[in-house]
């Protein structure tokens, strides 16, 4: 069974490697090395407890953060179509 201790500890590392990543935006290696953090700490939840994930997405905190994540990938999947499309305007 999952404390709430052992929850609210998880949202608050979660929060926290999200604020990382969104401040590491500008930089690509960095943004690439938080978001690596980002999947450790949501694989790291999948694997321990079954209910952990549940319990963070139930968690007052845990809308926020899932919004918030979805921010990011929304952000990480935009900026790498535009890399993307820059690199192949400069071969034309």
């Amino acid at each position: 069974m999952t404390s709430t201790r052992d929850i609210s500890g998880t949202v608050a590392e979660l929060g926290d490697l999200l604020k990382l990543l969104k401040a590491a935006r500008a930089d690509a290696v960095q943004f690439h090395l938080c978001a690596q953090n980002v999947e450790a700490c949501l694989k790291r939840i999948g694997k321990t407890d079954a209910s952990l994930a549940d319990d963070i997405v139930n968690h007052p905190d845990g809308s926020q953060l899932t919004k918030e994540l979805m921010q990011e990938l929304w952000f990480a999947k935009e900026s790498s179509e535009l890399r993307l499309a820059e690199n192949l305007h400069a071969y034309l």
